[in-house]
């Protein structure tokens, strides 16, 4: 009886033996349980995602009238300026369709720390200008809660493969090559937790990556004091668009454990591999950022902090004298080492 289905191995229609209660395909002839053909459909995806929904409620908060950025605040905080764009245009809004956070991880280092730390950082930049080391020591900055999709899932992952050996068999007038192909299948299971996907609009994950990691196991449930002088960006993702991020990683990293599963002697082509969710969960959630802002000859300039490790990344823009007289002196070292190493030589010859 003709199947539905193609075979996982080379691609061919598959038909059921009913004697043997099997689907077998009868171009490469094997074999398969029904379980081993299970195809999980979009929907069902969609509706273990949609038990998760969150609901959206408007907030107060802050709208910058030049670059558009909208932060969520409560009463304590003020916003004389944006942290995002530099510009003295904040006006406060209400913030539509935000999320109410289930978790926040909470800020290790506190405004006066980060300020320090960030003067610090500056200084161990060498080839800055004077003038601009001023003017970062003088930078504002901003506590920002950053939004973030954390995934807990479940899953199996289906996965076929085929290797194939040859063997050379060699006499006086003659040489056969035989080849021969093996075929693989591994059912493995996967438990996944607090997988993260920036909800941010402002600062993206590539941005993130670089401030990470972050330690998840010390989130705490969401507390409304903790909001006290700090903003939150809002959500730029749906729940659904953040899991159609996650999901690229999470069956990636499913693929990359079935396939180490087949422990086979010889190269193994993937020629089907699926993945089917048994469970997910979805929580929203805050991480920290301290943010420095500072202008420069028109220029807006961005620092980033880790607000629990105190980790800093951002770019300095360098001075060109120094820059100068930093490789000048490189040269003159390096001119100088060869110098002695050709008098050494000279004298050895």
């Amino acid at each position: 009886m003709p199947y539905s289905k193609q075979c996982p191995f080379c691609g061919e229609t598959l038909t059921i033996d009913e004697v043997a209660q099997a689907v077998r395909c009868g171009a490469c002839g094997s074999a398969f349980a029904p379980e081993e053909l299970r195809v999980q459909s979009e929907e069902e995806v969609l509706r273990l995602l949609g038990e998760q929904a969150k609901e959206e409620t408007e907030r107060d908060g802050f709208l910058c009238e030049n670059c558009g950025a909208q932060l969520i605040a409560d009463e304590t905080a003020g916003a004389t300026f944006c942290c995002f764009c530099g510009a003295p245009a904040m006006q406060p809004a209400p913030i539509p369709d935000t999320i109410e956070p289930e978790l926040a991880l909470p800020f290790a280092v506190d405004r006066r720390e980060a300020q320090d730390r960030f003067v610090h950082w500056f200084g161990r930049k060498k080839l800055i200008s004077p003038a601009f080391l001023e003017t970062a020591k003088a930078g504002r900055i901003s506590g920002v809660y950053v939004p973030f999709w954390l995934f807990d899932c479940a899953m199996e992952t289906q996965l076929h493969a085929v290797s194939s050996t040859t063997e050379t068999v060699r006499s006086e007038q003659d040489e056969a090559v035989t080849a021969k192909e093996y075929y693989h299948y591994r059912a493995v299971k996967s438990d996944f937790t607090a997988v993260p996907t920036d909800a941010s609009e402002r600062i993206d994950a590539r941005l993130m990556t670089l401030l990470g990691p972050f330690d998840l196991t010390q989130l705490e449930p969401f507390d409304p004091a903790c909001m006290e002088g700090i903003f939150a960006q809002k959500n730029s993702l749906t729940l659904q668009q953040a899991f159609a991020q996650a999901r690229e990683q999470l069956e990636a990293a499913a693929r990359h454990a079935a396939q180490e599963a087949l422990e086979t002697q010889s190269y193994a082509r993937v020629s089907s591999c699926r993945h089917c969710y048994e469970h997910i969960q979805a929580k929203y959630a805050l991480l920290p950022v301290w943010i420095m802002t500072c202008s420069d000859r028109g220029f807006t300039h961005q620092f980033f902090m880790n607000g629990q490790t105190g980790k800093i990344v951002g770019e300095t823009p360098l001075s060109l004298s120094r820059s100068l007289q930093w490789f000048g002196g490189i040269a003159a070292a390096a001119a100088a080492a060869g110098e002695l190493i050709w008098l050494a030589l000279d004298k050895l010859l």
